[in-house]
């Protein structure tokens, strides 16, 4: 009867022991992607939260990746280019600077991360992908040419 009593001790130790290990190398990473700004308004704030403000009620093909023990944020929504210049007065009302100070992308190994955004990027290096740059309350952001505004959270987001 000790015998059993110990064995069953001992199983219940290593199922302790294996869960704790499984529970501590849990992946922090997290993905959305949403069809439009609707769709993630009803996800709620915490999924919105993800995203730059002002985010246009146009945008369309939103997706982001995140970590939430570092807040670490990239990500990514399309615009319709007839919304840019709108858009562009949005941002200006938003305190944006334009300028993207260098940065070491956080999870920048995204699909369809476009290459000149990978990596040590700095303000000419989106010049040269004839991105406009954009800095936002806690994001930067560039606007590609085709109406793709991509993010990533900056140095001074709470």
């Amino acid at each position: 009867m000790y015998s059993v009593r110990l064995q069953n001790v001992a199983r219940i130790s290593l199922i302790g022991l294996l869960l704790s290990i499984s529970l501590g190398r849990c992946n922090e990473n997290f993905h959305a992607k949403y069809p439009d700004a609707t769709a993630l308004q009803k996800a709620g704030s915490g999924a919105r939260s993800w995203f730059p403000a002002p985010l246009p009620a146009s945008a369309t093909d939103l997706e982001e990746w995140h970590n939430i023990d570092t807040n670490a944020t990239v990500g990514r929504f399309r615009l319709d280019p007839r919304e840019l210049p709108k858009f562009r007065q949005a941002l200006s009302s938003y305190r944006s600077r334009e300028g993207v100070a260098s940065a070491n992308l956080p999870m920048a190994n995204v699909p369809d991360w476009p290459a000149c955004l990978r990596g040590e990027v700095d303000a000419s290096d989106i010049s040269k992908c004839g991105f406009e740059a954009h800095r936002i309350e806690g994001f930067q952001m560039v606007i590609d040419p085709k109406g793709i505004a991509y993010f990533w959270t900056a140095d001074d987001r709470p």
